[in-house]
């Protein structure tokens, strides 16, 4: 990496959404940055966070500059506040960028608006497109997404050259901060190594239904399934299938109490019809939690052979995998212990690193 000082002004509106993969992905960047100014990892590195109003951050940075705009918000924040109140490289992480906004680095999560409009909302969709549209044109702009199969999803559909797109993939070492809540587990009436995790997501790429059909389908005896989180209802198109009493939705729940439930759960069932990476697969194998996952887009890229794969259309081949991981001891130790050596190759200050050598080409 080049040693001349950047400046960078981080794009904050995702300070103001719900805390999805995208979110996480901001967030954790922003506070490797903040530790890499701290310990020197980059010199001559000035980072400021750009709020929109009515933004909170109760984060605290010791290095990280963090000012809040006191006129616009949302889509206008975005697109004409912004793009004047920010000095060096702006750097974007959640799929959408000022459109005047001069030297920028913009972060495609992946294609899923393009290859899976029907799991969003129809303006979400059109915004989205007319995005990576848009980027294809600026030639100030350096393009960044999280997976390979990313990169060819999006080059595909907006025709930009795969090698104007780098990769900087996720994390999962944000954990080493997280401590266990196992109140969660007397909450919800639950019993350690008796439950069966997944997302319970409004977004159908999710595959939910498909879940609860093949839960039922395992046979399992008394162990239940357990559905975290819930859909943003302004994203997220489709609706969830009601699940029978041996299924459990938890709404939303804090990071304590999900590492608590990844902690103690039987396996991550994420037969995910659509993933540009799949963050939540690999926190399951931070914790020692056996994955069962889809054999399409970047799963098996990102979880190599730490996981046991399955056909994610097929009800019968998920309801399998999940019987060979519940009821193979042997093939529950080989997945942990492969799942511990797959989560190495991601570090959150390596990612961050990336991004800012990206940036310093601009």
């Amino acid at each position: 990496m080049k040693s001349r000082p950047i400046t960078i002004t981080i794009n904050g509106r995702f300070v103001t959404q719900p805390l999805t993969g995208v979110q996480r992905y901001s967030w954790e960047i922003v506070k490797a940055l903040d530790e890499l100014c701290e310990i020197g990892g980059i010199p001559g590195l000035s980072v400021s966070l750009l709020l929109p109003k009515g933004a909170v951050c109760k984060h605290i940075f010791k290095h990280v500059r963090v000012e809040r705009s006191r006129f616009l918000s949302g889509h206008a924040w975005e697109q004409f506040e912004l793009p004047w109140r920010r000095q060096g490289v702006l750097l974007n992480m959640g799929n959408t960028f000022p459109v005047l906004g001069g030297k920028q680095v913009v972060v495609f999560h992946d294609a899923s608006v393009f290859d899976a409009p029907e799991g969003y909302r129809s303006k979400f969709v059109a915004y989205y497109r007319l995005m990576a549209r848009l980027a294809k044109i600026k030639a100030a702009f350096r393009l960044v997404t999280v997976s390979e199969f990313s990169r060819s999803r999006i080059a595909h559909h907006s025709k930009i050259p795969e090698e104007r797109i780098s990769i900087v993939g996720c994390s999962v070492d944000h954990w080493n901060l997280v401590a266990e809540d196992d109140s969660v587990l007397r909450r919800l009436n639950l019993k350690p190594g008796k439950f069966l995790l997944g997302t319970g997501s409004g977004n159908p790429n999710k595959n939910t239904s498909r879940v609860i059909e093949a839960f039922k389908y395992s046979a399992l005896g008394d162990v239940q399934l357990v559905l975290v989180g819930g859909a943003e209802s302004s994203i997220f198109s489709g609706s969830c299938v009601e699940p029978d009493s041996k299924v459990v939705r938890t709404g939303h729940v804090s990071d304590s109490e999900l590492a608590a439930l990844y902690k103690n759960a039987l396996c991550f069932v994420f037969p995910s019809l659509y993933e540009g990476f799949g963050l939540p697969p690999l926190e399951a194998m931070y914790f020692g939690c056996p994955v069962v996952a889809s054999n399409t887009s970047s799963l098996p890229e990102v979880l190599g052979i730490a996981a046991e794969y399955c056909d994610a259309q097929v009800v019968d081949d998920i309801a399998r995998a999940i019987q060979n991981v519940c009821r193979n001891s042997q093939l529950r130790g080989q997945l942990i212990a492969e799942g511990k050596k797959q989560i190495e190759r991601f570090k959150w200050t390596i990612s961050a690193k990336n991004l800012i050598s990206i940036a310093m080409t601009l």
